[in-house]
């Protein structure tokens, strides 16, 4: 890096562990940092979001979507049906695809003590044990995989894992990591203490982006509290001393929630899964203007105050630090 450049991320990084920085000193810390970020990967997929914000193809996040995606293909295809993968018969190449991905989503404990093999070592097995043709079909190959290779297989075809991709922690670490590797002076308490308001800024990087990985449609991300609803507003409750309190129900925290969509019986099923979880309370980093208070009636006409957040297309930061509507 450029002696002048240094000295603009230099400042970038005061700024941020001062407290006193905006989305666009965040943006700017990561455009920086990206030709310096090899092996630091949630550093580099955010990264990569500032520089091509249009649709991606590539990319944690799209391989995440893309998992979640074949996941549910399968589910649908075979395991809903009651029908069973046969490893002797040519079967899609996206299944093949499909292992991958569940190896990489399984315990390697599990693997080493049940099927005597590791991550790599199965992925690299599922690899060269099968050859895709032109039709899109995987075909075994005989003698290149064992019955406790097609056991393992078997094992981790078995579930479907909706894990996150990554953390607020997970991102604030490495971009710790990645300015102590390249030498810039960091106030490491003082940057941890920006760490909430870092995320938020992220957040909107992410948020409606759209993805394509050749699926019946593209995924999407948005933010998204962990919960939408409260039912309990405007309701009270008892404490340990039988005294009348309000009964407080929280949204949970911001996340990044990724929506695969898949086609079944002539219609749309969407599958919603955590792409980047964070430590956000919604109610302190939303701004009040977004939620809203409406009725709830049931069977019995029975009315509920409830509350709702509901996070559209076109939010911004606003001067208090929350998001808010554009």
């Amino acid at each position: 890096m450029k002696q002048i450049e240094r000295q603009k991320t230099q400042k970038l990084i005061n700024k941020i562990q001062e407290g006193n920085f905006d989305e666009n000193d965040v943006d700017n810390l990561f455009m920086k940092l990206r030709a310096y970020s090899n092996g630091f990967k949630v550093f580099r997929e955010i990264s990569d979001f500032v520089a091509h914000n249009d649709i991606r193809d590539r990319g944690l996040t799209n391989q995440s979507l893309e998992g979640m995606y074949l996941s549910i293909k399968y589910f649908l295809e075979f395991t809903s049906n009651n029908k069973k993968l046969n490893l002797a018969n040519p079967f899609p190449t996206w299944i093949k695809k499909l292992m991958i991905y569940q190896i990489e989503k399984s315990d390697e404990l599990k693997l080493k003590e049940s099927f005597k093999t590791s991550k790599e070592r199965l992925k690299s097995r599922v690899g060269k044990g099968f050859k895709d043709n032109k039709n899109g079909y995987s075909i075994l190959l005989k003698g290149k995989i064992s019955n406790l290779t097609i056991e393992a297989i078997a094992f981790v075809m078995s579930f479907i894992n909706a894990k996150e991709a990554y953390s607020q922690t997970e991102l604030l670490e490495e971009t710790i990591d990645i300015i102590k590797k390249n030498n810039f002076e960091i106030d490491i308490s003082d940057f941890r203490k920006q760490s909430n308001y870092f995320t938020l800024c992220t957040l909107l990087l992410l948020h409606n982006t759209v993805f394509s990985f050749k699926g019946y449609k593209d995924g999407y991300c948005k933010i998204s509290p962990e919960k939408n609803t409260i039912y309990s507003y405007d309701k009270t409750t008892l404490d340990e001393n039988d005294t009348e309190v309000e009964a407080f129900e929280s949204f949970g925290n911001l996340n990044i929630l990724g929506y695969v969509t898949l086609p079944r019986d002539g219609k749309d099923v969407t599958i919603v899964q955590t792409i980047m979880s964070t430590n956000l309370k919604a109610e302190k980093h939303c701004d009040e203007s977004l939620f809203q208070i409406e009725s709830s009636f049931h069977g019995d006409r029975s009315g509920n105050i409830i509350r709702l957040l509901e996070l559209n297309e076109n939010i911004k930061i606003s001067q208090n630090r929350q998001l808010i509507i554009d």
